[in-house]
């Protein structure tokens, strides 16, 4: 599957943040979900399943899922 610049992504804080969906302190080495077009972060037990969801979607747009 191809990955592009703005496709969301889980990774370690770089930075210091804030999660966008509860509020909570994102300590810099902390596994986030981040969606670089936006530049929106959210803590993992937040960003987990929308993550799953945007690289499912991804996905089957590439034609990996086959019926």
């Amino acid at each position: 599957m191809p990955r592009y610049a703005g496709d969301p992504r889980s990774l370690e804080a770089k930075y210091p943040g804030t999660c966008c969906t509860c509020g909570k302190a994102i300590r810099k080495g902390e596994r986030i979900a981040y969606w670089p077009n936006g530049r929106k972060v959210y803590c993992w037990p937040c960003g987990e399943q929308p993550l799953r969801e945007a690289q499912s979607e991804m996905a089957q747009e590439d034609g990996q899922y086959f019926c």
